[in-house]
């Protein structure tokens, strides 16, 4: 019979935890699965400097007081990746197509990754796609980079920008078997820290199965992803029907990127052509983190998240208890594709978003739908820039639902959202897309949109913030933009909320779209010229008494009503110190700092947490990006020898191109490579008559081509493609414009050889137009 004594201490040592907590050291060329396998709770498996080409699975939990830590020695200086450890050799196919032996299944989604030179590569779908840049998409126009890969039979085919011989390239290819690099499969209590996660085709990190226990207590920390379709992903796991979600994740100063994925879609809105189609169904479609629907506590702050296509994807409680809530804070969301962070749930969500800064992406918030409640957005920092903004995106999507809100009991009011004390400043288009009275039915119910400060360039084309439809809209919001406009109409502020044309403090008024800079992807920019160097000022999201004021006697509004408004207006109240983001991992700092994208001029680093103080620099010049949008790629037409009909010229011309840059309207902007200028025909008729207006392109000798593409067409309902037989004109191809109102129109002709080709828009309505013209010939 044991002693009371020796069973108190028993019971003493058993609470302390392991007796002897290891570390397991491991260095490159190790196995980490076997070393995983050895850990205990308490157990710290260390890793040595190097690159480590595994992919390992965690079999063992730690404990609530005894973690199982994995961290690099080094932290920074550790790589995990599902790269091949030696590239294979290319030989050259044709034009600029390479090809290797790779021994994988394909390149769909999670099946391949490419990095070439730091830059992530997309995956053709086909040789055609790969031949065409055309995405296979029911709208007609939808382009895909002009950098990627296609694997079939065993053999990748890769093209690089500008040609570029991928032997001589730093590349990275992901193994054939790899797929996710570290999985945590239903384990608890780990930590892992100071890890770089490179190439992983469809999970960096994943947390859960769908067919065991959820994960919980994970902490990762001081971590990047690069290269990954998701940093981090969890899974719910199943029993019946019953699901259990991860739960207490804790993500605190990373990186994810997938770069270049936001510059593909920036770079087709320069060149107006759609690449989000073919983004979205890519490898580069992914998430920086993706909790995986029904998620609890998970906590992610002072994270950086650029060039991802979403940043964080929807999270659920489905639960009320305020003590089960998502928390995303003091992050820096950069260049993200689509959804910044997207909320689209539709049971409760439980999450709470605040003192973010959101920087130059497509959609910020990603409120479409929130059926059940629970999401709280507050005190963030959003800014659009002028400089590498996208061209047109918003600040919320109130988008239609997706059709599993029908298969779970049909479309409810969007519910439950508070919006409050936040800036928001879109220099370049609008606030919210989808929420229209044009789509009926659409209810918003029990919403407070209250103390935020609102600026976008555009009120008009896009909607504001649809009141009207039931959103409910608090007076003390502060409105601005040149186009704000008070009424009743889609877009319309409210009448008694406060709104103002003055753009400051927010952005000069002089600033605007046209002040984009070039492209950041080599080859993109190398045609194009800088524009006369112009001076900007540097935004400000402080506002003054003054400024409400006197917003308040532009709208004739009583003062008195709306006294001390100014004092809770915005993320940064009056007299109060703005919380920013310190992002990223805290061992990239100087001159060891990770990649990434340049911030725009007008934006003091300060403001993201990348200086320690402010900068006293209150304007600063660049040089506008004054180059060739659209690059002609191998056009047979670019260039060419080009005459028409007819073209609008002196004041006609002046009129139709005052948002240009082209000096008339002549044939040979057809064929420039800038979609900014244009051939427009003088052709104008009634609605009911056919004028002929014509383009005719001299290809100075007989040429193969079967591939025809326009870009920003107008004035017509069709367009015939015609060559020249002897001496009568052949359609082989004809346009219908008014299937599509998107900006460019591309088709695969059957093949023929010639050497006059003809545009002929057809039922002329106005100034028939073609900005730009392209003819290929591809296998």
């Amino acid at each position: 019979m044991k002693s009371l004594s020796s069973l108190t201490m028993a019971s003493l040592l058993l609470a302390a935890g392991p007796l002897f907590a290891e570390t397991v050291a491991v260095e490159p060329g190790r196995s980490l699965q076997g070393a995983a396998d050895k850990l205990q709770p308490g157990d710290t498996l260390l890793l040595a400097e190097g690159t480590y080409y595994q992919s390992f699975r965690l079999k063992k939990s730690g404990t609530a007081g005894n973690p199982i830590t994995i961290k690099a020695k080094t932290p920074g200086k550790v790589i995990l990746t599902g790269a091949m450890e030696t590239p294979p050799g290319f030989e050259k196919v044709e034009g600029a197509i390479y090809k290797t032996k790779w021994g994988g299944k394909g390149s769909k989604t999670g099946q391949a990754w490419v990095i070439a030179d730091d830059r992530n590569l997309y995956n053709y779908t086909s040789r055609e796609q790969m031949n065409t840049f055309q995405h296979p998409s029911s709208q007609p126009g939808e382009k895909a980079p002009q950098e990627g890969f296609f694997c079939e039979g065993g053999e990748m085919y890769v093209r690089l920008l500008g040609g570029a011989d991928p032997n001589k390239a730093k590349m990275a290819i992901s193994r054939p078997d790899a797929s996710v690099l570290l999985e945590i499969q239903g384990q608890q209590h780990i930590v892992l820290e100071g890890l770089r996660f490179h190439v992983a085709p469809a999970a960096a990190v994943r947390l859960g199965t769908r067919a065991l226990q959820a994960c919980s207590h994970i902490v990762i920390r001081d971590c990047s992803f690069f290269g990954c379709r998701y940093g981090i992903a969890g899974q719910a796991a199943e029993k019946g029907d019953e699901r259990f979600g991860t739960s207490d994740i804790t993500v605190e100063y990373c990186q994810f990127s997938n770069y270049p994925t936001y510059q593909w879609l920036r770079y087709g809105q320069l060149q107006m052509a759609s690449v989000y189609g073919a983004i979205y169904d890519s490898v580069l479609g992914g998430a920086g983190i993706a909790p995986g629907g029904r998620a609890y506590r998970w906590k992610i702050r002072h994270c950086y998240l650029h060039d991802c296509f979403d940043g964080i994807e929807p999270a659920s409680t489905a639960d009320k208890d305020p003590a089960l809530v998502n928390e995303y804070a003091y992050n820096l969301f950069h260049n993200c594709g689509d959804d910044s962070i997207e909320f689209d749930v539709i049971e409760y969500a439980g999450v709470l978003v605040h003192h973010n800064v959101l920087l130059d992406g497509f959609t910020h918030f990603g409120l479409s739908p929130v059926q059940a409640g629970g999401v709280t957005i507050e005190h963030n920092l959003l800014y659009v820039s002028p400089e590498y903004g996208l061209l047109w995106c918003v600040i919320f999507k109130f988008s239609t639902p997706s059709s599993s809100a029908f298969h779970q009991g049909g479309f409810h009011p969007l519910s439950g959202m508070t919006i409050r004390n936040n800036t928001l400043v879109n220099t370049t288009s609008g606030v919210q897309w989808g929420a229209s009275s044009r789509r009926k039915p659409y209810y918003f119910k029990d919403n407070t949109v209250a103390n935020n400060i609102l600026f976008a360039r555009d009120w008009v084309s896009w909607h504001g913030l649809p009141w009207q439809l039931g959103l409910e809209v608090e007076k003390n919001n502060l409105c601005c933009g040149p186009a704000v406009r008070v009424g009743k109409d889609d877009g319309a502020v409210p009448e008694a909320m406060p709104c103002t044309r003055n753009t400051e403090p927010f952005i000069r008024r002089d600033t605007h779209r046209w002040d984009s800079l070039p492209p950041l992807l080599p080859e993109l920019a190398a045609e194009g010229a800088p524009g006369e160097e112009k001076e900007i000022g540097r935004v400000n999201f402080s506002i003054s008494e003054d400024y409400v004021q006197a917003a308040l006697k532009e709208n004739g509004l009583d003062a008195a009503a709306y006294k001390d408004i100014h004092k809770n207006l915005g993320a940064i109240r009056p007299g109060t110190k703005w919380e920013f983001p310190r992002p990223g991992p805290r061992w990239s700092v100087g001159e060891s700092a990770l990649f990434h994208p340049p911030f725009p001029p007008s934006l003091d680093p300060w403001w993201v947490g990348f200086a320690d103080k402010p900068s006293d620099v209150k304007t600063v010049r660049i040089k506008p990006w004054q180059g060739k949008f659209y690059r002609d790629v191998g056009s047979l037409a670019h260039g060419a020898k080009v005459t028409a009909s007819s073209y609008l010229t002196g004041k006609n011309a002046e009129k139709i191109t005052r948002w240009g840059r082209q000096a008339d309207c002549g044939p040979d902007n057809a064929v420039d490579g800038n979609p900014d200028s244009g051939w427009y025909s003088d052709a104008a008729s009634e609605k009911t008559a056919d004028k002929t207006a014509w383009l005719e392109i001299d290809l100075v000798r007989v040429q193969p081509l079967n591939f025809v593409e326009l870009a920003k067409t107008g004035g017509c309902s069709k367009i015939d493609i015609a060559v020249k037989r002897e001496d009568r004109w052949e359609t082989i191809h004809t346009f219908d414009i008014e299937t599509y109102k998107g900006n460019t129109y591309s088709s695969r002709v059957p093949l023929t050889e010639a050497r006059y080709v003809r545009i002929v828009p057809r039922a002329v309505v106005r100034s028939a137009c073609v900005s730009e013209v392209r003819l290929l010939r591809v296998p």
